[in-house]
């Protein structure tokens, strides 16, 4: 009975010292998958944002070319993250369904979109009846009757009778620019009045002085000096102008069509960032490009075909398919394609030489590229 006992406990040691072993090396296996998992997934994150990198930054890619000049020499500079429309054009066109040739990557698959946002433009303009020289060095004679100017206003009489002088004397138009007649001390610029002319510089100053104790008069901010009167008037505009404009919102796409589904796909991510869509040299529109990086069979596969073919190398390695996988070709455009439960799902390929493979049924395989002339064969 003793020993009957005693082998019951030690068969319920043993299934237990058996449960807690296979609870370590299940709690192990996991540990190593979800580190291999996060691994992964980190080179996924890394992958697209060098993608987007590599997009908005390369000339060759989307990125807006400008040329500017130092010292005499012509410069080509690239805004980061400033894309260009005219190439989103080329791009949506040329490359939606297949990779572009400026970012081609042989492991994952990915589409990109860019999009900018709604704009709406509000402005106000002031235009102005008339204008104001900035400087008084410059002296411009307001030209006017002066019949008009002495009945009007006889504090006018000096720089009226200054202006009789150009009738005889025309080089004398503008003042600033010569020197004054003898004599002569009044004299008008756009910012003043009536201001002094001096003799040595030949230059007309808005100062009351000595020579200008009766006629001296400085046109205040918000004035202008009316050639009519020989007075200062307040500036006149016109009503505030008012612009609205709504440019509307522009998308774009472009990259790998279709991906692999269910067991085929082994993990996808989507990140964004924002950039800006140069439209002309005024207008530069906000907006975020987007993309969708995929890992799984179908895009794996794919890659390894295009590197083979595109760089002339032959490779080898192994591959596993859950789903059929096999190869669609005609003289324009090749696809290789998965059939996932009677649904097809194919990525166009770049290589432009012949393909030589029959297909694969689900399992995994030990697959060799070998390139030969104007064929490249896939040799399972």
């Amino acid at each position: 009975m003793k020993a009957q006992t005693s082998l019951l406990v030690k068969g319920i040691y043993l299934i237990l010292l058996l449960i807690t072993i296979a609870i370590v090396v299940n709690r192990i296996t996991s540990t190593q998958l979800t580190s291999a998992q996060q691994e992964r997934a980190l080179r996924q994150r890394a992958r697209a944002d060098s993608l987007l990198q590599t997009l908005a930054g390369n000339v060759n890619c989307l990125a807006y070319e400008e040329k500017g000049n130092l010292e005499g020499k012509t410069l080509e500079l690239s805004s980061h993250r400033i894309l260009e429309k005219k190439k989103l054009d080329d791009f949506s066109s040329q490359y939606y369904d297949i990779q572009p040739s400026c970012a081609r990557d042989f492991i994952f698959g990915y589409r990109v979109y860019v999009e900018t946002f709604l704009v709406n433009v509000s402005s106000e303009d002031v235009l102005s009846e008339t204008s104001l020289s900035t400087g008084s060095s410059v002296a411009s004679v307001v030209q006017f009757s002066s019949t008009n100017c002495r009945y009007l206003h006889s504090e006018c009489s000096q720089a009226c009778n200054y202006l009789n002088y150009e009738t005889y004397y025309p080089r004398y138009k503008y003042l600033g620019l010569g020197n004054c007649p003898a004599g002569v001390y009044g004299c008008m610029s756009r910012e003043c009045c009536i201001g002094q002319c001096d003799s040595k510089s030949g230059k007309c100053y808005c100062a009351n002085t000595t020579f200008v104790t009766i006629y001296g008069n400085v046109c205040p901010p918000g004035y202008y000096c009316s050639g009519e009167d020989c007075m200062c008037h307040p500036l006149k505009t016109s009503p505030k102008e008012k612009i609205r404009l709504t440019i509307p919102a522009m998308s774009w796409s472009f990259g790998d069509f279709e991906f692999s589904e269910k067991e085929a796909l082994k993990g996808k991510i989507s990140i964004s960032i924002p950039i800006d869509v140069f439209v002309d040299e005024s207008t530069r529109i906000p907006g975020k490009m987007s993309i969708t990086l995929v890992d799984g069979e179908l895009e794996e596969f794919r890659g390894f075909i295009d590197m083979s073919c595109l760089t002339g190398k032959d490779f080898q390695n192994s591959f596993s398919f859950h789903y059929p996988i096999f190869l669609e070709q005609t003289d324009s455009e090749k696809k290789m394609c998965l059939e996932i439960s009677g649904k097809k799902v194919c990525q166009k390929l770049a290589c432009p030489k012949t393909i030589d493979f029959s297909g694969l049924t689900p399992g995994t395989y030990r697959i060799y590229s070998k390139n030969e002339d104007n064929v490249l064969k896939v040799i399972v």
